[in-house]
């Protein structure tokens, strides 16, 4: 599978910050739905958790490294299974 045939066109992620609602959501393309749910809403809620206590800051850089490990163990999976 090629780049612009698989995923390495759709696999962006927004986070997307709704500080009046209070809470946290990650959008992801495509590519990256082999990732569970399970994973993506346990990121939003510690990230959540962060900001209620005044931590966000720390909760935005913990979210993103958390998403960075995320993709670190995807592409390893993909990279292993197109070659």
């Amino acid at each position: 599978m090629s780049n612009d045939q698989g995923i390495g066109n759709v696999n962006g992620i927004l986070i997307y910050l709704l500080l009046a609602d209070k809470a946290i959501e990650i959008v992801t393309d495509r590519g990256l739905f082999a990732t569970t749910i399970v994973e993506w809403n346990t990121i939003c809620r510690a990230m959540e958790n962060e900001f209620r206590d005044q931590y966000g800051e720390r909760g935005a850089i913990n979210g993103v490294h958390a998403i960075n490990n995320i993709l670190i163990h995807h592409f390893r999976i993909f990279a292993e299974t197109t070659t």
